[in-house]
């Protein structure tokens, strides 16, 4: 029974409200579209920030890497002709 009469209720609401339909004004589609247009130059401009971080943070690593890499190979190079000069004496 209390099912039947939850259904009844909602068909008086349902069936007069099935065919209505309200028309939104311009000028709300124009705030929305104005709020979206706000909200992608914010998440470009976030975007914009982390690449930027991580190209500067990827210069710095390869720089180390390189910079590491050069050093240890000149001392390398420099241990070896020490140790060369050293057992042709």
């Amino acid at each position: 029974m209390d099912e039947n009469l939850r259904n009844q209720v909602d068909r008086l609401f349902q069936d007069p409200l099935k065919s209505h339909r309200e028309d939104i004004s311009p000028a709300v589609w124009n705030r929305i579209e104005e709020q979206l247009d706000k909200d992608d130059e914010l998440l470009l401009n976030i975007n914009k920030k982390k690449h930027l971080w991580i190209i500067a943070s990827l210069v710095v690593f390869l720089t180390g890497v390189g910079a590491f890499g050069f050093f240890a190979l000149s001392i390398e190079q420099t241990h070896s002709c020490t140790f060369r000069s050293k057992q042709s004496e």
